[in-house]
């Protein structure tokens, strides 16, 4: 795996930037750093009325660009539900994502999906 890693996430709440800042600080830079391993970078974009696609196009696209002779991996979250039907709920926006990355992204563009478990759950 690269040791170039970038974490991305799109917010329409300065709270929420502030707090997810102080936990990146806490439980991904601080462990990697003991482990003396590359440290993963944290972007995180405001997006009015909660616009997701477009900035998450936009970056990805600025990374294909910088970075003509790698594979760009863009890894999407897809929360595991209890019930089928609180499926249908949540889980909109990443098969969303996947397709426009699909039509949009060059070839050097990989989507993979990983199940998301929910503490607790």
């Amino acid at each position: 795996m690269s040791d170039q890693i970038t974490a991305f996430h799109v917010t329409s709440d300065e709270e929420d930037t502030e707090s997810l800042r102080k936990t990146w600080a806490e439980q991904v830079e601080k462990p990697a750093r003991a482990a003396k391993t590359a440290v993963p970078r944290l972007e995180i974009v405001k997006s009015p009325y909660r616009q997701i696609y477009e900035p998450i196009l936009k970056f990805v696209r600025k990374m294909e660009k910088a970075n003509k002779d790698r594979l760009i991996a863009v890894i999407i979250p897809e929360l595991v539900e209890p019930y089928w039907y609180e499926h249908l709920l949540h889980n909109l926006h990443g098969p969303g994502l996947r397709a426009r990355l699909f039509l949009e992204g060059e070839r050097r563009t990989v989507v993979i999906t990983t199940p998301w478990y929910l503490p607790g759950e």
